[in-house]
């Protein structure tokens, strides 16, 4: 008998163990996308792109790639504000942007050519 209650708690412990350590496995963060066009539909490079979290202030940073994306990760969930600005071009905000875990939320932003304190709001 004392040697199926070890095998017992020994299987417990097991178990405890590999429930905890799938725990730490799960994504606690999100990532926006946003895509930048022009005002005819072609992918703006080198644009700069900032995330700001509404509720803490949280800001992150990104530059669009040679296709017009920037991937901004390991965003906690939140309410975030998106900037998008490049000289030439008017700036484009748009706020409510809700990132939960584990989700990618895009973002399509078009800017519109203007002068740089020009800002388009969505």
């Amino acid at each position: 008998m004392t040697s199926t209650l070890r095998l017992s708690a020994s299987l417990i412990l097991m178990f405890c163990a590999v429930t905890a350590s799938s725990a730490n496995a799960q994504v606690r963060y999100g990532s926006i996308v946003v895509e930048v066009a022009d005002q005819s539909g072609g992918a703006v490079p080198g644009a700069d792109v900032t995330v700001t979290q509404t509720g803490t202030g949280l800001t992150r940073n990104g530059v669009s790639n040679a296709v017009g994306l920037a991937t901004l990760t390991t965003l906690p969930p939140g309410s975030y504000q998106v900037k998008v600005s490049l000289s030439g071009f008017k700036e484009f905000v748009t706020s409510g942007v809700n990132v939960s875990e584990d989700s990618v939320v895009r973002v399509a932003s078009v800017l519109e050519v203007g002068q740089l304190s020009d800002t388009v709001t969505v």
